[in-house]
């Protein structure tokens, strides 16, 4: 195992956000959706991270690794989902599938893996804040590169 090779690895996301609305009435108040950040970063993976299979950014550091912020001005049932844009992270050298990037709401219990397909992460009535953590699957077999990808969040509304 070439230890140089973990230290030139860069997992790099990039968030995008695209709010949708879709109402059966032309009243509906406005839903709104707002990140506390535009782009996550996994920084640079070393070979503890390699040997681990993954690395995570979690509440550990510091609360959580995105923070959703609802607002719904006139509170009706809405759906928080998440998806990437591309099957496959966009790198110079390497190939690393959209999959090996999961989610979970804080402080879950287990990840999902992201697609290409809107997955529900969250429901609601009203304002909230969500928060959610990252997890990124490492692998020997993957090329030292930076990596990006974006994640699109959508909410939608009856």
């Amino acid at each position: 195992m070439n230890f140089a090779h973990a230290c030139m690895m860069r997992f790099f996301g990039l968030f995008a956000l695209l709010a949708c609305v879709s109402s059966g009435s032309v009243c509906r108040a406005q839903l709104d959706i707002i990140l506390d950040t535009a782009t996550v970063s996994f920084g640079t993976l070393d070979k503890s991270d390699i040997d681990a299979g993954f690395m995570e950014l979690t509440a550990a550091a510091p609360t959580y690794a995105l923070r959703v912020a609802v607002t719904d001005t006139a509170p009706q049932n809405w759906t928080l989902s998440t998806k990437v844009s591309s099957s496959y992270f966009t790198a110079a050298f390497g190939a690393k599938p959209c999959g090996d990037l999961q989610w979970r709401l804080n402080g879950g219990s287990s990840y999902t893996p992201y697609t290409i397909f809107d997955a529900p992460a969250a429901t609601g009535n009203g304002n909230a804040m969500i928060d959610f953590d990252f997890k990124m699957l490492t692998s020997w077999s993957d090329e030292p590169d930076t990596y990006n990808i974006t994640v699109v969040y959508t909410i939608s509304g009856p």
